[in-house]
This record gives structure tokens, C-alpha cells and sequence, in this order.
């Protein structure tokens, strides 16, 4: 079997990096740079090549060959307090004040996915759309669960969809139907649960890379033997599609639960209200 050649995969890899961040618009995790590297077949596709990437990578940003501000940490938050610098004040532009497009809507709908690396990517479509994006980390909690039934039912009068963002295998597979499951049957809430990445026909579209994978271990046997039957012992990560993809495939969806047109209107009547409440709040004070 052929040596990996690092010096040249690092050579012409680094520059797809800086490529993916101006797509993306911010970083991106290791996972998808590895993916990036492993597409352009300049690495493989196993556990020992992503670590041996991942201590080249530590190596180039310690070094300033990598932009620290390219690759993140996705598994981890931090919670920042609210605070006011001075310095920074201006005005609030109108579309601050924009209404919540969702009562106009024919439909509610949520973004739902597995790891929050990805939320960079999908966001500038939620926001577009004004959908609520939301990071589960796999398996989500009864409690989560609850909390995400909650929010559909407050919107009870419209049909409500769970768009599920996630690897193919046999965890990300189940998550659809146990989570349909519960939020039809234990919470009564009727919400369609459809999972839109990554599925079996991407991968084939779009040649993605397979790992197999031991479910020996998975909680879920009758559902792992399912999902063998149907695909065999394989996982694909969703990092391995690409943002251009991924963005195409969630507008998609979108586009036809939602209407930019209804935002549109929305924005425009909310920035006439908030002129009128401005100049009422000026002319209040001038008095």
C-alpha cells in the first residue's frame, strides 16, 4: 500500500481550506477539512489518516501556515455575558426590528441537526427563511424532545416540519422514526420528521466516501438489523458533502414550505412600523 505523501497533501490541501472558508463564510470543523483532503484523494479515508491530519494541522496553526480562524471546535460552547461597549453603539438599523414572518406563514418548520459543526454552514438558509435551526448531538434527549413538541404546538393551527440533518447510518436512521414517534404519539403533536441529508441516493449522486462500520455494539439491534439489510455495515458522514450541496438541498426544501415573498412583505411593514415608532418616540421627547 502506498505512504501517504504529507508534504505534498499539505501543500495543495491548505489551499482548499482557505477556498471552503470563503465559502462558508466562517470556519469550518476538522471533520469537513479531512473530508476536503480525503475528496481530493490527497489522504485516506481511515481513523489513522484523520489523526495523523489532525497533529499536522495543530503543527501549521501553531506555526501561522494555517489561519487559527479556519477550523473550529464544534463539540464544545461557551456562554458569553451580555455587556455594552460604547465604542460599538449605532443606531438600530429597521430590519432590527423585524416581525417574526413565522404568523404569516402557511407552515412551521425547523431545521434539525446532528452535529453542530454544520450549523455555519446551514444558517445563512435558516435566516434566509427564518427557520429555527437547532444542533441535537445525536441522540437527543426526552427532555429536548419535549421542549422541540412544545414549539410546534404553539404553532398548532399550521402543519408543522422537522427537516433532520445528519450521517447515514444506523443511529441517524433511527432518530427519525423514534424521534416522529415520540412527538406524534407520547406528546399528541403532529409534526412531520423528514430527514433530507444525507441520504443513500447523495451518496451515490455525489461518489461519496464509505466507512464501514462494527454496530455490534448499538443499543438498538432490531433497528441496526434493519438498516443492515438495507444498506449493509456502512456510515457517511454528512461532512463529506459538500456546503454548495448541502445549502441547494435545504433551500429546496424550504422553497416549497415557505414563502420569501411572505417575508418580503413582512420586512417591508416592519420597518414602515418601526419608522412610525420612531419618529413617535423622537417627537415624545422633543415635547
Amino acid at each position: 500500500m502506498a505512504q501517504t505523501d504529507w508534504k505534498r497533501a499539505m501543500l495543495e490541501g491548505i489551499p482548499r481550506i482557505e477556498e471552503q472558508f470563503k465559502i462558508i463564510g466562517g470556519p469550518m470543523t476538522l471533520r469537513r477539512v479531512f473530508y476536503l483532503f480525503v475528496a481530493a484523494e490527497l489522504i485516506k479515508n481511515n481513523h489513522g489518516q484523520y489523526q495523523q491530519l489532525s497533529d499536522k494541522l495543530s503543527r501549521a496553526r501553531e506555526q501561522g501556515i494555517v489561519p487559527w480562524k479556519h477550523i473550529f471546535d464544534g463539540s464544545r460552547s461557551m456562554v458569553i455575558p451580555d455587556v455594552y461597549d460604547p465604542d460599538d453603539w449605532q443606531i438600530p438599523k429597521p430590519d432590527w426590528f423585524m416581525r417574526d414572518p413565522t404568523s404569516e406563514q402557511k407552515n412551521y418548520v425547523e431545521c434539525w441537526v446532528e452535529k453542530a459543526g454544520n450549523i455555519p454552514i446551514l444558517s445563512p438558509i435558516c435566516k434566509k427563511y427564518f427557520v429555527r435551526l437547532v444542533s441535537t448531538a445525536g441522540r437527543t434527549s426526552v427532555t429536548y424532545k419535549h421542549d422541540g413538541a412544545q414549539r410546534f404546538l404553539g404553532w398548532d393551527s399550521k402543519p408543522g416540519t422537522i427537516l433532520y440533518v445528519s450521517d447515514l447510518d444506523a443511529d441517524g436512521e433511527h432518530f427519525v422514526t423514534e424521534t416522529r414517534k415520540y412527538i406524534n404519539h407520547v406528546e399528541g403533536v403532529p409534526v412531520s420528521v423528514k430527514k433530507i441529508i444525507l441520504t443513500h441516493d447523495q451518496v451515490k449522486k455525489h461518489k461519496l466516501p464509505i466507512l464501514h462500520k462494527n454496530y455490534s455494539k448499538s443499543k438498538n439491534k432490531r433497528f441496526v438489523q434493519d438498516f443492515l439489510a438495507e444498506f449493509g455495515s456502512i456510515q457517511v458522514e454528512i461532512d463529506a458533502l459538500s456546503v454548495d450541496a448541502m445549502r441547494a438541498t435545504l433551500e429546496a426544501e424550504l422553497s416549497n414550505l415557505l414563502s420569501l415573498d411572505v417575508i418580503e412583505q413582512v420586512r417591508e411593514q416592519s420597518i414602515e412600523d418601526a419608522k412610525d415608532k420612531l419618529q413617535k418616540a423622537i417627537a415624545e421627547y422633543q415635547e
